[in-house]
């Protein structure tokens, strides 16, 4: 398992949206052809927590790309553009592409070291991966997301 230390400072203003509601991480939505996000910890300030993604084994090595920004309250059905299943939830994106070279099991991890700085508590992002794959006519699989808001 390759992890790389990331900075969510660093991916820039419109990879978060303000939003003062409860503190929490969940994995919501769904990923298509067996594409699935994990996350491990907690988004508290002065900490670090895990986040990944596991592809299904008939999967191919590829560059992956990281999506953050807000939830999108009207997901986006890639299959109307030909990858069967796959949803777009990101709102507002900001992407970053991942070289992924992950293991023989296809994962990847990351960790997301949040800064202590009081003035981000509540702050919100969700956070979804695509691969590319030649399993749709779009040569794209999408994964869940992970909806997170930082907490002191």
């Amino acid at each position: 398992m390759r992890t790389t230390v990331l900075a969510l400072a660093a991916l820039g203003c419109s990879a978060v949206s303000p939003n003062r509601a409860d503190a929490q991480v969940s994995i919501l939505g769904t990923g298509c052809d067996g594409f699935s996000v994990s996350v491990s910890g907690q988004p508290r300030i002065g900490s670090s927590m895990q986040i990944g993604y596991q592809l299904a084994p008939h999967h191919q090595r590829s560059f992956t790309i990281l999506a953050m920004g807000a939830v999108d309250p009207q997901p986006l059905d890639l299959g109307t553009i030909g990858a069967t299943g796959c949803w777009l939830y990101v709102h507002r994106v900001f992407f970053a592409t991942i070289p992924a070279y992950p293991s023989v099991s296809l994962d990847w991890n990351v960790t997301v070291n949040f800064a202590n700085n009081p003035g981000d508590v509540g702050i919100s992002a969700v956070i979804q991966f695509a691969s590319i794959q030649l399993v749709n006519p779009l040569p794209v699989v999408t994964s869940d997301y992970i909806a997170l808001t930082i907490m002191p």
